[in-house]
């Protein structure tokens, strides 16, 4: 993460996160729709955050033409490796955010790990 990102080291709660993206990342140059669609995606990662682990932090910075997000939390990390990539089965309602949010984004990358998880969204600047 670059030192010029800008950190909620806890957030603490979800509408926070979502209005912190929209508002930091139309004023980095993303679209407002695709904005908005940032900050849905995050929503559904931080919930998962205050479901299954703790409080977590959330950055947002800017590479070249990309507005990154990165939302942090400490706990059990993921179980399934390819959580997101394909669309959840219909008998159960378990992966249906992750796999929203990877629609949502350009690009949606997940780094699990026995003491958390790191999850990155990049958005397109105009």
């Amino acid at each position: 993460m670059p030192a010029s990102a800008i950190t909620i080291p806890e957030v603490p709660d979800a509408a926070t996160g979502r209005h912190f993206l929209e508002d930091h990342a139309v004023s980095c140059g993303v679209g407002l729709e695709a904005a908005m669609d940032l900050s849905t995606a995050a929503n559904e990662i931080l919930t998962n955050s205050f479901l299954y682990a703790t409080r977590p932090s959330l950055s947002a910075w800017v590479v070249g033409q990309h507005f990154v997000c990165q939302i942090e939390d400490h706990g059990a990390g993921l179980l399934d490796p390819i959580a997101s990539y394909r669309p959840p089965s219909d008998a159960g309602q378990n992966g249906r955010g992750l796999w929203m949010a990877r629609q949502l984004v350009d690009l949606l990358q997940i780094v699990g790990g026995p003491t958390g998880t790191i999850v990155r969204l990049h958005a397109r600047r105009i």
